[in-house]
């Protein structure tokens, strides 16, 4: 999430111990910057790769077969990546619907100091943020799967049908290019599962509780 912590003013009221009321603190994310930088991969980055996968699938079909050893696989890696990416675009339409804000939700309730109000507002915030993670969890995963795809493809096209040094450089680049992607995504999916796994916990946790207070 990207909930920033507001500038203290009158309208936060001060705690028990006289600090301002950071009511949200449970919700401030681990790196401030992260729903904007999922944001830009969402709406900028893998819309630009998409086209450029989309771009580059054309053009391959009007290589010579003497050109390419592998044409129809690069054509079918091209296409997948275009797939990929156009899903991470629209898995990020459906994150930036969850997102909001501490400040969104206090200007939209004026009286969100009120306990009867604050409990409601701090429930909303951490299914919005679970909501939010689950797509730019998508997101982030159809755009790396898109942008391996993509590299995966520029590395097959590169393969020469003949024997050409320059082109086997090429694809010895291409291929380390896609071994350092696989290797980020990787390490991602580590972070993923991991916050996958809280999330359900959370989730349960807040079941028990609510079960408990019941009749």
């Amino acid at each position: 999430m990207s909930e920033r912590r507001p500038k203290a003013t009158d309208e936060q009221p001060p705690d028990a111990e006289g600090k301002r009321d950071y009511w949200w603190r449970g919700e401030i994310p681990a790196h401030y910057g992260s729903a904007e930088a999922l944001h830009q991969m969402g709406s900028v980055a893998a819309p630009f790769l998409a086209g450029f996968a989309l771009a580059v699938s054309v053009q391959t079909l009007s290589l010579q077969s003497s050109a390419v050893r592998y044409r129809e696989l690069a054509e079918l890696l091209f296409l997948l990546a275009a797939i990929f990416l156009i899903l991470a675009v629209q898995a990020m339409f459906w994150a930036r619907r969850q997102l909001v804000t501490p400040r969104d939700l206090m200007e939209w309730f004026p009286d969100w100091a009120h306990p009867y109000r604050r409990e409601g507002l701090l429930k909303d915030l951490r299914e919005s943020n679970r909501s939010f993670r689950k797509w730019a969890l998508v997101s982030a995963a159809g755009y790396d799967l898109g942008l391996l795809c993509l590299l995966a493809g520029l590395a097959v096209l590169a393969v020469p049908p003949e024997d050409s040094p320059l082109r086997w450089a090429a694809v010895a680049v291409g291929s380390v290019a896609v071994l350092c992607e696989v290797g980020w995504m990787v390490r991602g999916l580590g972070s993923s599962i991991g916050q996958i796994r809280s999330d359900r916990r959370e989730r349960r946790e807040e079941a028990g509780g609510v079960k408990c207070a019941g009749p």
